[in-house]
């Protein structure tokens, strides 16, 4: 996925001498990962189709330009960082809120104490 955003990145900022290093960089780096994995395939063509458009933003690829997509590369990438590091990838202070919302509610229903309530 990271080597699929970097060359659309190319892609973005493709004039005449980038196109050569965007299939410079198809053949070095997305070419055996999709010999490796068919399922990634389908995937690979569309990021290549982009090299097909003159205005690649304008196609029928187009989507792979916006920055959702973006958004959700890194996305996916700070939760396998987090991941390899036994990190959740919720902050800290939601889980604590969590566990204070749910001790609340056990003292008001067990105990019936009643303070002001976070929600």
């Amino acid at each position: 996925m990271l080597q699929q955003q970097y060359f659309i990145e190319l892609v973005r900022e493709k004039g005449p001498d980038k196109i050569e290093e965007c299939l410079d960089f198809a053949r070095r780096e997305l070419a055996p990962r999709a010999a490796e994995n068919e399922q990634s395939l389908g995937e690979m063509e569309r990021v290549m189709a982009l090299l097909a458009f003159p205005d690649p933003a304008n196609s029928a690829v187009g989507d792979l330009l916006s920055y959702d997509r973006r958004e959700k590369v890194i996305s996916a990438l700070n939760t396998a960082i987090l991941n390899s590091q036994s990190q959740s990838k919720d902050p800290k202070i939601l889980k604590i809120l969590r566990q204070l919302v749910f001790a609340q509610k056990q003292l008001q229903d067990k105990i019936g104490c009643q303070f002001p309530m976070l929600k």
